[in-house]
């Protein structure tokens, strides 16, 4: 996303099933009015991603902060630190001994470190540092992964098996409503069921529709607006992410990460 997408459980109990026919929420907190929210919290098991502002990594300790983190934790919601990591050219020192260390020293209750502005090239362009882009991912992980943490990347769109040896979620779908009326997760034309493939990407990567794993991202959307199918509910939206395989997926009205949507609520009552 850029959830700047900047959109869970830590086992994710409710992703994967146990009778849940509609996604979790996921929530990009980058706008002022949402931090500090008691909104997530009181939404319970409705949400199962947030993932803080980039200005969290910079501002300092905050006991309002910590608060917040633990007030969404106790719900058993994933919270997430974020970093950009520009395509993976970000050479992983800089971001190693500066967001994610202030992150790990300020607030070590987080679940992980989402990545943003993701991969572009196959993994093996070669960046400033001598590495390729999948190397520094890689490395970007390690790092992560050293501190107990989990990876969530953005990769929209994005059809390489790679992606999920480094990353334990990932955001693989971003655009407006309309566009996913006619397409599957960033790989497939959905012209059927099952879907017809693209000519782009021939073959979906194998975990494209791992519930446990993945989020999509919908910005514009209005319900009852004409922009989806059939006017969709909040509910039917949820329910289609679901079927195509999202565990998490977030809707906003904007587009790009805002406020709370007005059908917030709306979405908490489907999403439970």
């Amino acid at each position: 996303m850029t959830l700047a997408m900047g959109l869970v459980l830590a086992s994710c109990g409710n992703c994967g099933g146990g009778g849940r026919t509609a996604s979790q929420l996921a929530f990009a907190a980058y706008d002022p009015s949402t931090y500090w929210s008691s909104n997530f919290a009181t939404a319970g098991s409705a949400v199962g991603i947030v993932v803080l502002d980039g200005s969290f990594a910079t501002a300092g300790a905050n006991s309002k902060t910590t608060n917040w983190i633990n007030s969404m934790e106790v719900q058993k919601q994933m919270v997430f630190g974020y970093v950009a990591v520009m395509h993976g050219s970000v050479d992983p020192p800089l971001i190693m001994n500066k967001e994610v260390t202030n992150l790990h020293m300020w607030y070590p209750q987080l679940t992980g470190i989402y990545l943003d502005e993701g991969p572009i090239d196959d993994g093996n362009q070669v960046q400033s540092n001598n590495q390729t882009t999948r190397q520094n991912y890689a490395t970007y992980a390690a790092g992560i992964h050293n501190y107990g943490w989990k990876v969530m990347i953005e990769a929209g769109g994005y059809p390489f098996e790679w992606v999920m040896t480094v990353a334990d979620y990932v955001l693989i779908w971003e655009g407006a409503p309309s566009l996913y009326e006619t397409t599957e997760t960033g790989y497939r034309p959905c012209t059927g069921s099952p879907c017809s493939p693209n000519p782009l990407y021939p073959t979906a990567p194998n975990w494209w529709n791992n519930r446990s794993k993945i989020v999509h991202t919908i910005y514009g959307y209005t319900p009852g607006s004409g922009n989806y199918a059939d006017q969709a509910s909040v509910k039917q939206v949820l329910e289609k992410a679901w079927q195509r395989g999202a565990g998490y997926v977030y809707l906003t009205d904007a587009s790009k990460p805002g406020p709370f949507p007005p059908y917030w609520q709306d979405e908490v009552i489907a999403a439970q």
